[in-house]
């Protein structure tokens, strides 16, 4: 079976009540949750008792009795740039002014992007624990979809009473955070189940724990300085390149430049960014053959494929190439078909050893892909 490969990030959430003791026992709290991350995750996924999700209003609704779960899903607000604006809307994220780049766009459906919205706009999507390994845990998706068909007469009949799923595998292991996701549109695109995914963990994380994630797609090195060549070769040349890495979460090696960051990010809750551009409106002077490759860009490349953080291209003609977009590629992990029949136990404590092992080997592969 082929799975797409994701990986989550968490980062601490700093609140400020306008008490200074609490706001310091509040984040003292919250560094211990966010360097604790994974016990949290596998003791909410992996709990011997029903877990509850902690909303906002104070409610808490189920999110797992026994093995079932309860996946939850809420809309942002939709954004969208006019035709006329798009070159400066480019050109403006990749100079780093992102202020004006939003400025530019026309919101389409209310919303503050910086809250979650209110539990009661949630979509609920029906899943199940299939297997329970501690620190791999296999899900089913499951989607209720209309199925046509025609009777005798050659009338047209829907069955409403139909239901498809698909697997997901959560793997929450030191170094090794990732989410893998049946390739298969029979109930939903992956990339909408890593949202189920990120939208869940948000609602688990934020109250109780004061923590928010991102679920992205990881990315080949390779696949980069492919795009790059291949602009090249078209005869454009490149204008800039913009870098941004992500709050810091997994102890990434210091060899990478984008490692660098690691102090900054935690000791001042922050993201950080660089922007390479030619000196006075010049072209930049990129290698993109093996051994000829500036290390530093290389770096910061690898850095940004593993973690699922976007890469912008400006060219010369002003027109700006976003790798870590869909269109380019996904990262496939591959399984034996057997764990498609995985279903049929019922007890999630036992699993196929072998099938352990191929998930174990998959996960290191992902975490060595672009060394």
């Amino acid at each position: 079976m082929e799975f797409i490969a994701f990986r989550f990030d968490c980062w601490p959430l700093a609140l400020a009540t306008g008490d200074r003791e609490l706001d310091d026992e509040i984040a003292r709290q919250t560094e211990y949750n966010f360097d604790h991350r994974l016990e949290v995750l596998n003791s909410i996924f992996g709990s011997a008792e029903d877990v509850n999700y902690t909303l906002g209003d104070g409610s808490q609704p189920p999110f797992k009795v026994v093995h079932d779960l309860i996946l939850r899903t809420y809309k942002r607000p939709r954004t969208v740039v006019d035709d006329d604006n798009e070159e400066a809307y480019s050109k403006l994220l990749v100079e780093g002014n992102l202020k004006k780049a939003e400025g530019l766009k026309n919101v389409t459906e209310p919303g503050d992007f910086n809250k979650i919205p209110k539990s009661i706009y949630d979509e609920h999507i029906p899943a199940r624990i299939i297997y329970n390994l501690g620190h791999i845990f296999v899900l089913r998706i499951q989607k209720k979809r209309p199925l046509e068909g025609e009777n005798k007469d050659y009338k047209t009949v829907v069955y409403k009473e139909n239901y498809v799923s698909s697997l997901a595998i959560l793997i929450l292991k030191k170094d090794m955070q990732f989410l893998l996701i049946e390739n298969t549109r029979k109930t939903y695109a992956p990339s909408t189940v890593a949202r189920f995914f990120e939208h869940t963990f948000n609602r688990l994380l934020m109250i109780r724990y004061h923590m928010m994630t991102t679920v992205s797609p990881i990315h080949k090195l390779s696949d980069f300085w492919s795009q790059i060549e291949d602009c090249l070769n078209k005869g454009h040349r490149i204008k800039s390149l913009r870098f941004k890495f992500a709050y810091p979460n997994m102890p990434w090696p210091d060899d990478l430049l984008g490692g660098r960051f690691k102090r900054l990010g935690r000791e001042l809750n922050a993201e950080s960014e660089i922007i390479l551009k030619g000196q006075h409106g010049q072209m930049l002077d990129i290698k993109t053959a093996e051994g000829e490759r500036d290390p530093d860009i290389n770096s910061m490349a690898r850095y940004s494929c593993d973690k699922g953080n976007k890469i912008y291209v400006e060219l010369d003609t002003k027109n700006v190439m976003t790798f870590g977009n869909k269109q380019t590629g996904s990262v496939s992990a591959y399984l034996p078909d057997s764990i498609g029949a995985t279903q049929a136990n019922e007890n999630p404590e036992l699993f196929p050893e072998d099938l352990e092992k191929k998930i174990d080997e998959e996960a290191k592969r992902l975490k060595a892909l672009n060394e």
